[in-house]
């Protein structure tokens, strides 16, 4: 039987063991069966994922986020909707606890301090700003428009002795470890002699500077050290991965499948926005001397068709109109599947955001497969359903491509089939700055505007905080129907339990 408790019951026992006291699950909340709450809430709440399950795994505390830096999942303060002032918890043995949310405005910026609702919903419903603040461009901003709260952050470094000590309680001391860090987590590796079991836990595939280069040296070095000591099977632990650069993603199944190439190819609709873009920076692209700064730097520009790989034939395409048309068959609305190059270093580079092209981008991909094909049942990736972007393509690439099977853990308290990767499964995101770049940059080449774009407007009327589109999916080789449509349910699918939940060893068992 599945049951619900409050995270800190759960880990004071575990501390104190030798105490009496045992938690007790929660059976109600607000007098409702805490399933079937939960169950709504993570509906309502969910940024939105492919499945309930993932909805599911999302509410509830993770060690995980302590390693990407995150504090709050959805039940803890991560939810968009305010579910009201109090709520009581009613426990299996009777007892019950009150509590009651808070809702809080972080980083305000340049508003004045919103202290009453008439404030709220002038800002927020109405878009108005107080008469002193309705400029924030200005040079010189009243004192009283910064709210008293209003903070930059910062990225500080991590330390070294962070990695080497283990950053939460539910990790052992890592064998391997980054010692250049992002922002967003690391890379750490175990090794479980007993078990035989090698466990390589990627939270996230985002990485830029040093940390680049870390992370592919560091999978390289728990490869060899895994199989020196004699470990037999790898557990790929990609719990709260939520994507980053496909370049690192590729580069991790490499280092697992030297010698495969994987297709992980890509469609986009085939809309006429798409084709005017692509009309006109395709073919500027192609006349700039290939060895400039400008034409590397820009070659993976989504609009520059030629430095793209033709998915069905792996040359590049000669052309706009070869990557618009034709179409496959039975989806008249989408491109030609397409493929990156990633054996182009400035390409590559393109894509990192990296200043300048170094001799090896990535470390280079030594040795047979780690783990023969006729092996690769011992090499299991596990997720929690909520792997999106680049980490469901490495999750697709590794299943598809290297034939290894998975393994899913948590989902709605009930048996049947649940997705590893539950997120987006798009093969780009297309975020309004890149737009409104591309944009800018037809227009510039043509030196004139283009009935097919939209005009750029400076009306202030509507703030647009952030924004994006999944601009291409995902498709398999020789299927049509994205994979973002399609139910890819997971081999294996295990529940946490009070043993594993913060005992990561014991998952591993």
């Amino acid at each position: 039987m599945h049951k619900v408790y409050i995270t800190d019951d759960l880990t004071s026992n575990q501390t104190n063991p030798s105490d009496t006291w045992q938690p007790s699950a929660i059976s109600l909340i607000n007098g409702t069966d805490v399933v079937d709450y939960l169950t709504r809430f993570a509906a309502l709440s969910s940024p939105g994922t492919l499945e309930p399950n993932a909805d599911w795994n999302l509410l509830f505390d993770s060690p995980v986020l302590d390693v990407l830096g995150e504090t709050y999942p959805l039940w803890s303060g991560g939810a968009t909707l305010y579910p009201g002032d109090l709520f009581t918890y009613t426990f299996n043995h009777g007892s019950s606890l009150d509590d009651e949310w808070l809702a809080a405005f972080y980083n305000p910026g340049v508003i004045g301090p919103l202290e009453t609702g008439g404030d709220f919903y002038n800002y927020f419903v109405l878009g108005y700003y107080p008469a002193a603040c309705s400029d924030p461009t200005l040079p010189d901003v009243p004192a009283s428009c910064i709210a008293p709260n209003d903070t930059t952050a910062t990225e500080t470094a991590v330390p070294a002795s962070y990695a080497s000590a283990g950053l939460t309680s539910a990790y052992p001391k890592p064998d391997i470890a980054q010692t250049n860090f992002s922002i967003n987590g690391y890379l750490t590796g175990y090794f479980l002699h007993e078990q035989s079991l090698a466990v390589l836990s990627i939270p996230t595939f985002w990485a830029d500077g040093p940390a680049i280069q870390d992370l592919s040296t560091k999978v390289q070095q728990f490869i060899d050290e895994s199989r020196t000591a004699g470990l037999t099977r790898v557990l790929i632990d990609l719990q709260q991965n939520d994507g980053g650069d496909v370049l690192l993603a590729y580069s991790v199944f490499k280092q697992f499948f030297p010698s495969t190439q994987p297709y992980a190819g890509s469609v986009m609709r085939a809309q006429p926005f798409a084709d005017t873009l692509g009309s006109v920076i395709t073919p500027f692209w192609d006349s700039l001397d290939e060895g400039t700064q400008q034409a590397w730097a820009a070659s993976s520009d989504e609009w520059i068709a030629t430095s793209r790989l033709n998915a069905a034939t792996g040359e590049y395409f000669p052309s706009w109109n070869g990557l618009f048309g034709p179409h496959l068959e039975g989806l008249e609305y989408v491109t030609s599947p397409e493929r990156l190059n990633t054996s182009d270093s400035h390409f590559d580079f393109s894509i990192l955001g990296a200043e300048n092209p170094p001799d090896v981008l990535l470390t280079p991909y030594s040795g047979d497969a780690p783990f023969a094909a006729e092996n690769s049942h011992g090499t299991l990736p596990l997720s929690d359903g909520l792997c999106s972007s680049a980490c469901s393509l490495f999750m697709e690439v590794m299943h598809h491509d290297g034939g290894v099977r998975n393994v899913v853990i948590g989902g709605r308290p009930s048996k049947g089939p649940m997705q590893t990767p539950s997120g987006s499964r798009g093969a780009r995101f297309y975020d309004l700055v890149e737009l409104d770049a591309d944009i800018q940059n037809a227009v510039s080449i043509l030196d004139t505007t283009v009935s097919q774009l939209p005009e750029q407007s400076s009306d202030q009327d509507l703030y647009i905080y952030d924004g994006g589109v999944s601009l291409r999916a995902q498709v398999r080789q020789g299927q049509s129907i994205p994979l973002a449509m399609q139910h890819q349910a997971a081999d294996c699918r295990i529940f946490l339990t009070p043993a594993t939940f913060n005992n990561f060893t014991n998952l591993g068992t």
